[in-house]
């Protein structure tokens, strides 16, 4: 059977890699092994207001705090 269309995929990419098995390259499969993920902690704050900002994400790239943006969904 030939494949067919776009596959979307959210397992992680390691995972996704060792199923595809021999259907990509050795070196794509050594480059998948090598990757490495780090942690991700996701703090939910409600407001009291309809809108904190106007944009989806707000970014704050100064290594000062701990955080690395404000995202807002429903300005999506």
């Amino acid at each position: 059977m030939e494949p067919r269309g776009r596959v979307v995929s959210t397992l992680p990419l390691t995972v996704l890699v060792k199923f595809l098995g021999d259907q990509i390259s050795a070196d794509a499969r050594q480059a998948a092994a090598s990757l490495r993920f780090r942690q991700i902690r996701l703090f939910f704050l409600r407001l009291k207001r309809p809108q904190l900002s106007a944009n989806a994400s707000i970014y704050i790239p100064d290594p000062e705090f701990c955080i690395s943006r404000i995202y807002e969904p429903k300005n999506r």
